[in-house]
């Protein structure tokens, strides 16, 4: 004898199995992204504190080190608060990609320091509308200035490359082979040829005004990271050393944009039938787009994208670059492949070029070696979801902050062996051809990727090539072992070291 269920139940039972079904069958898992996907796992994550979230918990110098413990135990999306702004933690290059080729995570976090100071201007802390023209814009001109040929053909953009890679490697010829600081020299030179492609102006070394300027964006970049803690509560900005950090940061940044709103309004004046600068394209496409540069607001959002992509191309040179040399430093064995490849290929007679490039793959290699040892932004920059957004198991709500941890797809053994071996070889298939594996990813990924990525790869590949051609690098005192802790910051930079340059003979 059977006992008549009633409807209710039934149906209860037949939603859970139904439910049992789809979670057996996977959907809703990393494949197909979740979009057909009606229940959604919770997301893990550590116990935090009331009101201040999980703040408290991580490292303030190497942040990216705590959320890479908590990766390997809570799995590659795991949620987090940064006081009461909720945020997801993404670990693994397959789901990073799939969350940044949707729409919905394109959305910069409204944070009231490295978002509100920018006053919703620029390229890097804006979205939506703005930003997608933006973007456009900042790509189209970097194009039009790689279009731009010399008398002999050769691209006007490598030619300025060449000219200060060129200036880096006499500056450490000067030292000949006594021990000298990499940092500061790197600093001008690189700084210098970003403001020649962004501003088409140089400076000479011993320019007061110049140096200052580089002095503000450093003082800037160290202030940003004193003043974290005011992105989640902003009340803290009028106590505290966080009242004088928040200060010091507006104040350096008006002094930096007084400067560079003197060159704007000198190029904006300017003849512009003969653009030689992203500067100069900028101009011209916003003048194309109807924008009234006269008026301060537009004016404003111009001062504030130049920066943008000023100080992100510097920092990203420079930091790799620095990080480069001291692993090339640590591996002779390195540096004599990439020699004895330079030496057959190039030859002693002349320098490396761009063109040479493809020619020269372990060179590319160890480039891109160091790309992936730097870790330069191991936190890449953050997200923030528009919309609910379908993403593996799990639904991210409108309104959550994503932290693709580049660090740990970086060092992740799963994807690399021996992840902390500087080792080129593995950006080599057997045929000895360059290979980008898909969770090489330095540059993030996605419609939020860095739009420099070409310049900076190339720019890396000229400063490492003609080095080593020219140089063997040794560190000071025969023995000791490189210091590879890195400064405290969202930017990872070695700590001050030096080195020798030894001329290799022609």
């Amino acid at each position: 004898m059977t006992v008549p269920m009633k409807a209710g139940a039934a149906a209860f039972i037949k939603k859970s199995a139904k439910v049992v079904n789809q979670v057996i069958k996977g959907r809703g898992n990393g494949s197909n992204g979740g979009d057909n996907f009606n229940y959604y796992h919770p997301l893990p994550g550590p116990t935090g504190f009331p009101v201040l979230g999980h703040l408290p918990l991580i490292d303030s110098v190497a942040p990216h080190l705590t959320l890479n413990k908590w990766a390997r135990i809570y799995g590659p999306v795991y949620k987090l608060k940064f006081g009461l702004i909720p945020a997801v933690v993404l670990s693994d290059p397959s789901i990073i990609a799939q969350a940044f080729s949707k729409p919905q995570s394109t959305g910069r976090p409204p944070l009231f320091v490295t978002t509100g100071i920018m006053e919703g201007n620029g390229i890097i802390s804006v979205d939506g509308a703005l930003w997608k023209e933006q973007r456009r814009m900042v790509i189209h001109c970097l194009r039009q200035l790689e279009d731009l040929k010399t008398a002999q053909g050769k691209s006007d953009l490598d030619k300025l490359i060449e000219e200060n890679v060129d200036s880096i490697v006499e500056k450490f010829g000067r030292h000949g082979e006594s021990t000298f600081d990499v940092h500061p020299l790197i600093r001008f030179v690189i700084s210098n040829m970003m403001s020649k492609i962004v501003f088409g102006r140089s400076y000479s070394e011993d320019d007061s005004e110049y140096s200052r300027q580089l002095d503000l964006c450093d003082m800037g970049s160290n202030l940003v990271q004193m003043t974290n803690w005011v992105n989640y509560f902003p009340g803290l900005r009028h106590v505290f050393h966080f009242h004088d950090a928040y200060e010091a940061l507006k104040s350096s940044k008006t002094e930096h944009h007084e400067f560079l709103m003197r060159i704007l309004q000198q190029q904006i004046y300017r003849k512009r039938d003969s653009p030689s600068a992203v500067i100069d394209f900028y101009i011209k496409e916003m003048f194309k787009n109807e924008y009234n540069v006269d008026d301060p607001a537009t004016r404003n959002q111009m001062i504030h994208l130049l920066a943008d992509v000023f100080g992100s191309a510097s920092d990203t040179i420079k930091l790799t670059l620095k990080w480069a040399l001291l692993h090339l430093v640590a591996r002779p064995d390195i540096q004599e492949k990439v020699q004895y490849e330079l030496d057959s290929v190039v030859g002693r007679g002349r320098n490396p070029t761009i063109d040479d490039m493809f020619a020269l793959p372990y060179t590319t290699a160890t480039v891109l070696e160091a790309n992936r040892m730097a870790n330069v932004t191991p936190l890449g920059l953050p997200h923030w979801t528009l919309d609910d957004m379908p993403l593996s198991y799990y639904l991210i709500p409108k309104g959550t902050m994503i932290i693709s941890l580049l660090y740990a797809v970086h060092m992740d053994p799963n994807y690399w062996q021996c992840p902390v071996l500087f080792m080129p070889e593995r950006f080599l298939d057997e045929s000895r051809n360059v290979v980008k594996p898909f969770q090489f990813m330095p540059y993030s990924y996605g419609q939020r990727n860095c739009f420099g990525e070409h310049l900076a790869e190339k720019t890396l590949f000229l400063l490492i090539a003609h080095i080593l051609h020219r140089f063997t690098l040794e560190y000071p005192t025969e023995g000791e072992e490189p210091d590879f802790r890195p400064m405290p910051g969202f930017t990872v930079s070695p700590r001050i070291y030096k080195l020798k340059a030894i001329h290799r003979p022609n």
